[in-house]
């Protein structure tokens, strides 16, 4: 392979009368290193977007919940100690989720009441870090928020400015922007689970106070969801010591499934179920992951379309090269060590595209995470440009641009094989 290896250098090597070869050559080795370029940022700038959303949805939801066929789940307590113990458990927590209606003075929405324990819900999931206004201990706390107004306005029962006793909510940064609330405002929540009247269900009425707000980015919660004490949720929704599940968060969230079947032995298995964030997300993140690979398939044409060059440059090669390619021949080179000696310099070609559009494609990362480019959060959720940059994803597109490069070589390597020493020496 030295001999193969060493014409092929020779043949790269620019002459006067080969400059426009030389020239092909150049465009098909920069053709590959934008099209490696291409790929390497834009699969980075997908995993950054795919690592910040699992992060918010993480944030907000615990790594997985353990949960009960039926609707008494009593007994919770006991179950969280079981489970507190278990190598890389973090922490767990019983809470309740259910349906219903928010109004304000000036508008309704429809959301999702979810009741927490406060003291062991930040063992669970990252709430408390989203709080932008507020605490998450004034849920217990609910007076340590002064009322900003009177609430005999509101639906319902009057409700004194000086009451002490009006339960605290947490709500997201969207909710508060549709009802125009701040915290010290009461808001007025309703479930669809109240009692049978004599012309039908009446739906449950309670006033909270606004206590606090949070910020996920991630519109879907900010908009739907509100945070509550567990006992009040347990009142308001008549679920007497029985919880909608535990919220249980691990040290590693890619062992959760083998974290789950220690769970499900704890547990005893049936009536108890666990569910994992993959589970819950599944469609999400499968959605980003086909994303991510159909955007891989579009931009490999770049590198497609510069393997056309490398064609042309080897096919211009093999023509002006005919003598030496018959010379080689009379001297006993074989039809395989021409070969070679077009598929060592097409892969080259490859080569050498493939490393500086991986360390254009680097250097670019780099400089995006650095200079962090701004995005404006109303439209995005998201502050600036994530990237993240897996060693994993840049080998697969250098492995891609180097074997297309290498079936670019078959043709012209072929054709130069197939030359007879007469027909490179007949004008001689």
């Amino acid at each position: 392979m030295r001999f193969e290896t060493f014409v092929a250098l020779r043949h790269m090597r620019s002459r006067k009368r080969s400059a426009f070869v030389s020239l092909i050559t150049v465009i098909s080795i920069a053709g590959v290193a934008v099209g490696v370029t291409a790929l390497c940022v834009v699969l980075s700038v997908m995993s950054g977007f795919e690592d910040d959303l699992k992060d918010k949805i993480l944030g907000t939801n615990a790594h997985l919940v353990v949960l009960k066929f039926g609707t008494d789940f009593t007994g919770s307590a006991d179950i969280a100690e079981k489970i507190r113990p278990l190598k890389n458990i973090k922490g767990a927590s019983p809470f309740i989720l259910n349906e219903g209606m928010v109004s304000s003075e000036t508008n309704i929405s429809a959301l999702l009441i979810k009741g927490i324990v406060p003291d062991s819900a930040s063992s669970a999931i990252d709430i408390g870090k989203y709080i932008d206004a507020g605490n998450l201990d004034f849920l217990d706390d609910p007076s340590k928020v002064p009322l900003r107004r009177n609430t005999s306005d509101l639906p319902g029962e009057v409700i004194p400015a000086h009451e002490p006793k009006i339960p605290g909510i947490i709500i997201g940064r969207e909710l508060q922007k549709m009802l125009k609330v701040v915290p010290g405002d009461v808001v007025s929540i309703f479930s669809p689970l109240g009692e049978l009247g004599p012309s039908g269900p009446i739906p449950k009425m309670r006033h909270f106070k606004v206590v606090g707000c949070f910020y996920s980015g991630m519109y879907e919660y900010d908009a739907k969801f509100v945070y509550i004490s567990l006992k009040e949720a347990q009142n308001f929704f008549s679920m007497g010591e029985s919880v909608t599940g535990i919220e249980v968060r691990v040290s590693d969230i890619d062992r959760v499934r083998a974290v789950s079947d220690e769970i499900k032995a704890v547990t005893g298995g049936y009536p108890y179920r666990v569910r994992t964030w993959m589970d819950m997300n599944k469609n999400l993140f499968a959605a980003i992951k086909l994303e991510k690979i159909v955007m891989f398939v579009i931009l490999t044409f770049i590198v497609l379309v510069a393997s056309f060059n490398i064609v042309s440059a080897l096919i211009m090669v093999v023509l002006e090269r005919a003598k030496e390619i018959a010379i080689l021949k009379s001297m006993g080179a074989t039809n395989g060590t021409v070969m070679r000696v077009f598929m060592i310099e097409g892969v080259l070609i490859g080569v050498v595209g493939t490393a500086i559009g991986l360390l254009a494609g680097w250097l670019l990362c780099l400089f995006t995470a650095n200079y962090h480019f701004q995005l404006d959060p109303e439209v995005y959720y998201i502050a600036s440009l994530p990237v993240k940059m897996d060693p994993v994803e840049f080998a697969m597109v250098a492995t891609s641009a180097i074997l297309i490069s290498f079936l670019a070589t078959l043709y012209p390597s072929l054709q130069a094989a197939k030359l007879r020493p007469v027909e490179g020496l007949r004008y001689e």
